[in-house]
């Protein structure tokens, strides 16, 4: 079916060179020239003219990419009273996390794996002793509710000792 003439004759008119697309975007020739070889290129047809409706389409999208992209760059978009906002908060956080730490409610992450680590080992260390201080208390005993009652007086025991042992040295460590 062949085009009729009054059709491609407004098909034509809806073409525009690249000057006018530049116009048409706002931009000057060499920043229409630079978004052709950006990742976003403005729709271009076989004989380099720019179809009105999708170069339409194209500059909506273009617009809420670049009003949607804010870079360390675009100094202009920022707000100086939100910046200066958020500049105090962090200041404010920042001083509220050191006071917490010099009042002791607050630790740091180092100081805290250390005392874990401590704490574990010595769990560990009295625990290992606990079948070397049980066995001779329990040996040759038959009646299974006194050897678990011997069992468990020796776990309290040690873990009281533990237990007292930590205090002292938490109360020790604190510095002054």
């Amino acid at each position: 079916m062949a085009k009729s003439e009054p059709t491609e004759r407004l098909r034509t008119q809806l073409r525009l060179n690249q000057q006018t697309a530049a116009a048409l975007a706002g931009v000057s020739i060499p920043t229409f020239q630079n978004l052709l070889k950006g990742p976003y290129p403005p729709p271009r047809s076989a004989d380099s003219t720019y179809d009105v409706p999708r170069l339409a389409e194209w500059l909506r999208d273009y617009i809420i990419r670049k009003n949607s992209v804010i870079t360390s760059t675009d100094s202009a978009l920022l707000n100086p009273q939100q910046e200066l906002a958020r500049k105090n908060k962090e200041l404010a956080d920042k001083t509220a996390l050191e006071n917490e730490t010099r009042r002791g409610e607050l630790i740091e992450t180092d100081d805290a794996e250390a005392a874990w680590t401590d704490i574990l080992a010595r769990v560990k260390a009295r625990m290992l002793r606990l079948p070397s201080a049980v066995a001779p208390l329990v040996l040759g005993e038959d009646d299974q509710i006194v050897i678990q009652e011997t069992i468990e007086d020796m776990v309290r025991d040690a873990l009281s000792e533990m237990s007292a042992d930590w205090r002292e040295t938490a109360t020790m460590e604190l510095p002054e």
